[in-house]
């Protein structure tokens, strides 16, 4: 049983109260600070800069402010090349999907970027279509945009739509997402895609505000196919900071897990840092439910200094804080603040299928306020519906049970 072990240390002391609250406070203020509303230009001398406003001609050539084009039509019949940007005019509407597709590649040291200009920022407004959607290319910066769909209910498709699924171990590099707002849609708010082994890799996502969606705030995802160690993960290097995914409800009746706030999965390197998820999940009732920040099928993944609240399931499954589910390996749960939740605060668990062994894993140093509130989870809880779990230490965390009948630990 050397290989199977857990070890763990957990405290409860009501004078910490204090501090946790201090900690989610700063949390919350440092997540407020950081999403500015303005936009500002950066100059380039690689490429070419489009502009797009609500009283533009798509006649003109769209090269300057005076000449703009006026429609998403004009911009996705045109090809872009590295370090090309298309402005759209700040506080203006602009109906319809945006799309990029293969050829229009741009480069980590000249991307396409795709922002506002003037005064506030754009709003892209699709209706029941997706919002942006970029297929089989990467090279990308989308900042300073409020991205609308029409309702989680009414909109079927996702905010902001990265899909790869070239054939091969094709990971394609440099994806930045922004100071966006993106809300109203039945699928999740930002969606990274990969096929097989094919993904995205140096992705960030940092500053952005993902919420009232159906499915999740932000959902990484993809189809491993273990091929030998380090290749069958579908991305790599992915990276969330500073990011608030709330009120994204779940999909009623759907067999899987929706509801859930910021997700990584198929990730060979991730960080989920210094964001919020809080009120998510409450129309959940699947088999496997919700929970705010979580990762699965995944290794080094580092999960810290966010703060998960208030998070609900509909059914008798998750509705919790924090997780390493099914398949990770190597990650790491800490300095996390958990409270209120459905669900676990810190859910260990291994779910039937997973691809891959799931182990040396740490959970240190976080705190649970009132969870488990439902179902009898624990604070922090361990279930395996299939492979045993390996190595998990867990040490230095703060457990608080007032107002609920959820245990510390549960197994």
């Amino acid at each position: 049983m050397e290989d199977r072990t857990i070890r763990f240390k957990t405290e409860r002391r009501s004078s910490q109260w204090r501090l946790l609250a201090m900690m989610f406070f700063i949390t919350i203020i440092a997540l407020v600070i950081g999403l500015p509303a303005a936009t500002s230009l950066a100059s380039n001398p690689i490429g070419r800069t489009f502009y797009v406003r609500a009283m533009g001609d798509d006649g003109a050539s769209g090269t300057l402010p005076e000449q703009a084009w006026k429609t998403l039509e004009r911009v996705n019949d045109a090809t872009f090349s590295p370090g090309d940007r298309i402005y759209f005019e700040g506080r203006a509407t602009f109906k319809g999907t945006l799309r990029f597709r293969t050829g229009q590649e741009g480069l980590p040291n000249a991307p396409i970027t795709v922002g506002s200009f003037g005064r506030g920022r754009a709003i892209l407004s699709p209706d029941e279509g997706p919002g942006i959607v970029v297929h089989n290319a990467a090279g990308y910066v989308i900042q300073d945009l409020n991205i609308r769909g029409t309702g989680r209910t009414a909109n079927h498709a996702d905010g902001i739509n990265f899909l790869n699924d070239l054939a091969g171990n094709d990971k394609l590099a440099f994806v930045r997402i922004r100071n966006v707002d993106i809300s109203g849609f039945g699928e999740a708010g930002i969606k990274i895609v990969g096929t097989g082994t094919s993904g995205y890799r140096d992705v960030r996502i940092t500053n952005s505000v993902v919420r009232d969606n159906g499915r999740a705030g932000i959902f990484v995802h993809g189809a491993f196919e273990q091929q030998g160690i380090g290749s069958g993960y579908s991305h790599a290097d992915v990276r969330i900071f500073r990011v608030a995914a709330f009120r994204n409800s779940g999909i009623p009746g759907e067999k899987n897990h929706s509801g859930d706030g910021i997700v990584l999965g198929n990730v060979d390197g991730g960080r989920i840092e210094g964001s919020v998820a809080h009120n998510n999940g409450w129309l959940c009732d699947a088999s496997t439910g919700p929970v705010g920040i979580w990762t699965y099928e995944s290794r080094r993944v580092l999960i810290q200094r966010n703060v998960s609240f208030h998070n609900r399931t509909a059914g008798r499954m998750d509705g919790g804080g924090f997780g390493l589910d099914g398949g990770v390996t190597d990650s790491v749960l800490q300095f996390n603040i958990s409270y209120g939740n459905d669900g676990a605060g810190y859910g260990l668990f291994n779910y039937d299928g997973a691809d891959l062994p799931w182990g040396n894993n740490v959970v240190r140093y976080n705190a649970s306020y009132s969870d488990g509130r439902k179902n009898d989870y624990g604070a922090i809880t361990f279930y395996s519906g299939g492979p045993p779990f390996g190595l998990v230490t867990i040490f230095g965390n703060r457990i608080f049970l007032r107002g609920t009948r959820g245990k510390a630990i549960r197994f």
